[in-house]
């Protein structure tokens, strides 16, 4: 993402242009997101709380991550878990922590 201010362009790292995106998708308050892998490279405190700002704003998601926690558990209604052996969906999100758990998933 290029940003002009006057004649001098810089360049936004790409953590701020995350914010960014953040930014403007909850001031749009969407019916409905997508999100890929929303909390990568940043701490735990910083990750639960993007999460639990996105869900409270945003009421139907689909979040995909290789490693979901608590926070996100507690928002869903849902679970589909995607292995090698296949897709095994789960009703209610407590019934997928055991699988989770073992797939080494659950952070």
């Amino acid at each position: 993402m290029m940003i002009t201010k006057g004649r001098l362009p810089w360049t936004v790292p790409t953590y701020e242009r995350q914010r960014l995106l953040l930014a403007r998708l909850l001031v749009r308050k969407p019916a409905f997101c997508v999100f890929d892998e929303l909390v990568t490279g940043l701490d735990n405190r910083t990750a639960a709380l993007v999460e639990e700002t996105v869900f409270r704003a945003v009421q139907g998601f689909v979040y995909i991550t290789h490693h979901i926690n608590d926070t996100v558990l507690e928002h869903v209604d849902e679970v589909l878990v995607i292995t090698k052996q296949g897709l095994t969906e789960f009703a209610d999100p407590d019934e997928a922590r055991p699988m989770l758990e073992q797939l080494g998933l659950l952070a």
